[in-house]
């Protein structure tokens, strides 16, 4: 918001300064938050040795609207790990989030055709995805979205698709958006900032 405001005063007011104070501003930030990314990172690093498990990839995103705590998704061979960091002065907090098998469509969907619609379907959501999909818990037929929820320590995806096995062979999947507690979610989120 600063970032918009600087913006907005430069371009009303004609000042340069406006301009300057905003890519100072900038660089801050992502300064910052490059460096609080990186915490992020150590902090499950040291995690994932307590597990035991050995890491291919890690992404790590802030959360919502803040830079302290981080959704950390820790990639192994057949697993997507998901936990929260906060990082602010003093000591970092680490929530051990959750774990999820990534989808392996022989195992998950044997069902599912070869060459079929909805088969084409999930290889465009893996790429929309970035390759971070899996089969819903609550929902066989349902591949998530993992890398985005509302609570950064929970798989609880925000969106994917619902496979039908009846449906022909040219059908496509369903997109759907998933209808969450978003005030519980926020209020809690809250409370871990405060934390």
């Amino acid at each position: 918001m600063p970032l918009i405001g600087l913006i907005f005063a430069a371009i009303l007011t004609k000042q340069r300064k406006y301009i300057i104070l905003g890519i100072t501003w900038a660089f801050l930030y992502f300064g910052v938050s490059y460096t609080q990314q990186q915490k992020a990172i150590s902090e499950v690093l040291k995690l994932s040795e307590k597990r035991n498990v050995e890491v291919l990839y890690i992404e790590a995103k802030p959360s919502l609207a803040n830079i302290f705590i981080w959704k950390i998704i820790t990639t192994t061979e057949d697993k997507y790990y998901v936990d929260a960091v906060k990082i602010g002065p003093g000591k970092s907090i680490v929530w051990e989030g959750e774990n999820i098998n990534k989808l392996s469509i022989e195992r998950d969907l044997p069902w599912l055709k070869e060459g079929s619609q909805q088969r084409k379907d999930i290889e465009r959501f893996r790429w929309f995805s970035n390759g971070y999909i899996a089969l819903d818990r609550n929902n066989p037929y349902q591949i998530t979205d993992i890398r985005y929820s509302f609570l950064p320590q929970k798989i609880n995806p925000l969106w994917g698709i619902e496979l039908k096995p009846e449906a022909d062979k040219d059908a496509h999947a369903k997109f759907y958006n998933a209808r969450h507690n978003r005030e519980g979610a926020v209020k809690t989120l809250w409370g871990m900032l405060l934390e």
